[in-house]
């Protein structure tokens, strides 16, 4: 249905009067219905012109108006009427300090080309300021928006203060651009505080912000360092597909929530000294550059989830890795993450046994690591067993092998009988076919030894050779060693599976 359009006159008229009766000019009351008329293009308001329109009975309902020279609303106490002025652009200073705006504030889409400030001012209703531009500094400090703000996509030329502000709805500063510094000090955001896609040239500071909901800044990018320090997250953040080029500062951060970084990156330093947690830090998600470096001193979580692989090497001191593994470790005991646990625990031992000295390294990384697995990885022991049983039958067919290689060529031939091709082939087709029963049969005794449940009685011919107490002693400890990587696997199956682990527990009651 078409919306009915009073004559252009008529309405200046009714403003005109208004205007008469609020004792203002009739000039500036000519200019109210000028602005007023819908099919009005945009006009030039002077800053007193507009500050009429502000404090009129019907309150400011504007669009694509310019707004020249400073306006400076600090001598009223509040504002009661709408405040729309979408995609005007004001030449002066925007000055609204102390200000109360009782309705809804709409200036979606403005430019403001000079300083704006609105320092201490309640925002009773919801602030919409969706893809304004800030030509210079703004000044949000200790403003109060108690039904949330919107600055989706807002340009923030210079300085950006939100110092002690508080949000008591939604704020939503999605895709907004700081070309300048971002200081969000001490504000507290009641509900959930959305950045994503935000960019941040200059440096971005957090610190001791509030925030009551999950917070977002996924894909935002932080050109400076971005300072969370003494931050509380009451229900943790997301700060996935980011990138940090100048260092994250999480010093003293409190959270009850998830704090996860999956697909960021991060370029250089990133602090996470004494940050207290009930809930987890994820930070196996995020990727590391090789000049990166991370501080976790003092770090005291619920559940931490890294990747011992790719980022244990990147925590500064010894002793503040042992703790961030222990802490993985525990993590994936807890929550049944056993491949995790067993990553982390294979790693500490591996850091550990590195800082060993003389036969205690070699017997810790050639025993307990290579062989051992250091009982979390069965592969380490199933492929030491193979190794040995490979040994063993080479070792067993070595005499037979060696008799059938000696004797490949034929008597004839040493007689200066010459043979063909075929038959050369032949001899030799059938050489490595013995020599392979030789290996085969080999292997197979090595294997026989392997899985019997207990050594071969072995008579000594003569007690007084001493090759054959060797033997018995070689045979004995062939037999101990494979029945002890066979426990090794076991071992190591039951510590990396947890139904291997419940059937060796109900085994051994």
């Amino acid at each position: 249905m078409r919306r009915f359009r009073p004559a252009r006159s008529r309405i200046s008229t009714a403003l005109v009067c208004v205007a008469m009766s609020a004792g203002l000019p009739v000039g500036l009351a000519t200019s109210v219905g000028a602005v007023a008329a819908d099919d009005q293009q945009s006009k030039v308001l002077s800053a007193e012109e507009f500050a009429g329109i502000v404090t009129g009975a019907r309150g400011a309902d504007l669009a694509g108006v310019t707004v020249e020279g400073d306006l400076d609303l600090r001598d009223l106490e509040s504002i009661a009427r709408p405040f729309r002025c979408r995609s005007c652009r004001f030449t002066g200073a925007f000055i609204a300090t102390d200000l109360i705006f009782e309705r809804i504030v709409d200036l979606s889409g403005s430019v403001f080309e000079a300083p704006a400030d609105f320092s201490a001012a309640i925002f009773e209703d919801r602030a919409g300021l969706e893809g304004a531009r800030f030509a210079e500094s703004v000044t949000f400090g200790l403003t109060r928006f108690l039904s949330g703000a919107s600055l989706a996509g807002v340009e923030f030329g210079e300085s950006a203060a939100f110092e002690r502000a508080r949000f008591g709805g939604d704020a939503g500063f999605e895709e907004a651009a700081f070309a300048s510094e971002a200081r969000f000090e001490a504000a507290q955001f009641d509900e959930r505080a959305d950045f994503a896609g935000a960019s941040f040239a200059a440096a971005a500071d957090f610190s001791a912000t509030g925030f009551a909901e999950r917070a977002s800044f996924v894909r935002a990018e932080f050109g400076r360092v971005a300072d969370f320090g003494g931050a509380t997250m009451a229900d943790g953040a997301n700060l996935g597909a980011n990138v940090f080029r100048q260092g994250l500062m999480l010093v003293g951060v409190t959270a009850g929530g998830l704090i996860e970084f999956p697909g960021a990156v991060l370029f250089q330093e990133g602090f996470f000294v004494n940050l207290s947690s009930t809930g987890s830090l994820v930070l196996d998600g995020m990727s590391l550059h090789p000049e990166a470096e991370l501080f976790m001193d003092g770090l005291a979580v619920d559940r931490l989830i890294l990747d011992v692989e790719r980022q244990v090497d990147f925590v500064q001191g010894p002793a503040v890795k042992t703790r961030v593994l222990e802490l993985v470790e525990r993590t994936g005991r807890e929550s049944g993450d056993l491949a995790l646990a067993n990553r982390a625990r294979f790693r500490l031992l591996d850091m550990q046994g590195a800082r060993k000295e003389g036969l205690d390294r070699v017997v810790d990384r050639l025993i307990f690591r290579d062989v051992g697995g250091y009982l979390v990885r069965p592969l380490n022991p199933i492929i030491a067993l193979l190794s040995l049983i490979m040994a063993g039958g080479l070792i067993r067919s070595a005499r037979p092998l060696g008799d059938t290689l000696r004797n490949w060529w034929p008597a004839s031939a040493s007689g200066g009988d010459s043979l063909n091709a075929r038959q050369v082939l032949r001899r030799v087709l059938l050489t490595l076919e013995k020599a392979t029963a030789r290996i085969l049969a080999g292997i197979a005794a090595a294997m026989r030894v392997a899985v019997k449940r207990k050594a071969d009685h072995i008579e000594l011919g003569d007690p007084e050779r001493t090759r054959e107490y060797l033997m018995v002693g070689v045979l004995w400890c062939e037999f101990l060693v494979y029945k002890l990587v066979f426990a090794t696997i076991v071992l190591a199956l039951g510590n990396s599976n947890s139904a291997v682990r419940q059937l060796l527990d109900a085994v051994t009651g």
